[in-house]
Order: structure tokens, then C-alpha cells, then sequence
């Protein structure tokens, strides 16, 4: 869905159903079942300038049961914030993202706080990206802040030249350290991306992703 009225535009309203069996009361029961609600938009000012995005995801549903029987709701979020600059040929920005993840180890727990679902989030070349990364898309935190400019070789405005630097934790600790420790750091990324356009029907990239911390 799309509505524009006073710079602000509603990109999109999803309202999802996961179905699927988890093998635990039968191999012919659907015994999960996920309803995703979500929506975004984008606020321009200053003649579009300043471009100010938010979405925001919630499950709800049943996402299993226990072996006792007990049911296990489905209780996931998820968001991102962010805002961007374009002055041209340059652009730069800043974001937080957010997945929630398991709050505890409790094998009797009764709700489902992971958020499950959300793909195509390439932001990132080795943490985030689905082909050459990671493909992290849950229990998962980014700040990311880049900076993007356009220069002029063969043709005007062909060559995009960009840098993003990504700040990430785990939304909740997983990470075991010497028995009763734990740490939700996931480290700092550095990216580095150029695109050649060499016509409307074709162009180059390059990419560099740098995971360390």
C-alpha cells in the first residue's frame, strides 16, 4: 500500500500468516502458526532533502508446543529508525536496527520472543548479507552510519563511491564465556562499495566487507 500527503509517504502495511509443522504433536499437525503485523513510511523535508524512515514488525500467534502440551506464543519485534541527508552528489546517514531475541534459557518457557522471518536485510557485506555473509536476521542489533558520493568519469554522476559502518550486538546474550559468563557483542563492520554505471543496462560493483572486534 502507498499514500502521499504533506511529504510523507506510507510504503507499506504487511499482514502475514507462517504455518508450518514442528514435528512435535504429529508429523501431520500444523502445530505453528505466526501472524506478522508491520508498516513503514518515509517523512521528506527540505524539498526531500532530509529523508526521516521508520518500520516496525510485531508476531503474535502460536509458534509451537512443549512436550507437555503447553502452547508457545509467539511474542517477536522488530524495528529500524533511521535518517539520511542527500545534499548532491553526496549522501549520508544513520540507522538503528533492531530483531528481538530469546530472553532466556528456560526449556519450560511458554512464549517466543525471537523474531523469525525478516530476509533480504544486505546492508552489510558479512554480517547481514544473504549470498556472501552471515545472513544474521534475528536476535541482532546494528547502528550503521555511511557516507555516499557520486562523481563523474565517462559519463555525469556514473561512478557511486560509499562507506557504512555497522556497530552490532546480539539483542540478547548467547554467547557463553568460561561457564556462567556471558556477551552480547558482535563486533564492527566496515564496508566498502563502489558501482560503475556504464549505461541504463549495465554496471559494475565492487564490494569489501570487514568484520573484526
Amino acid at each position: 500500500a502507498e499514500f502521499i500527503a504533506t511529504g510523507l509517504m506510507l510504503t507499506g502495511i504487511i499482514i502475514a500468516l507462517f504455518q508450518a509443522d514442528t514435528n512435535v504433536a504429529g508429523p501431520a499437525v500444523s502445530d505453528a502458526r505466526i501472524w506478522t503485523f508491520g508498516t513503514g513510511g518515509t517523512l521528506k523535508l527540505a524539498e526531500g532533502a532530509v529523508e526521516v524512515f521508520a518500520e516496525g514488525y510485531i508476531q503474535r500467534g502460536v509458534a509451537g508446543e512443549l512436550l507437555n502440551g503447553d502452547t508457545i506464543r509467539a511474542k517477536g519485534n522488530a524495528y529500524t529508525l533511521g535518517v539520511q541527508y542527500n545534499y548532491v552528489p553526496v549522501w549520508v546517514g544513520v540507522s538503528f536496527t533492531s530483531f528481538s531475541g530469546e530472553r532466556d534459557e528456560d526449556p519450560t518457557d511458554t512464549t517466543a520472543n525471537r523474531f523469525a522471518g525478516y530476509e533480504s536485510l544486505n546492508d552489510l557485506l558479512v554480517m547481514e548479507d544473504s549470498y556472501y555473509g552471515f545472513d544474521w536476521d534475528s536476535n541482532y542489533q546494528a547502528l550503521k552510519l555511511w557516507l555516499g558520493a557520486r562523481v563523474s568519469t565517462a559519463r555525469k554522476d556514473d561512478l557511486e563511491l560509499m562507506a557504512i559502518l555497522g556497530v552490532l550486538e546480539a539483542t540478547e546474550r548467547v554467547f557463553t564465556q568460561g561457564g556462567a559468563d556471558t556477551n552480547d557483542e558482535l563486533g564492527y563492520e566496515i564496508d566498502f562499495r563502489i558501482r560503475w554505471h556504464l549505461n541504463k543496462q549495465a554496471l559494475l560493483h565492487a564490494s569489501l566487507g570487514l568484520l573484526f572486534g
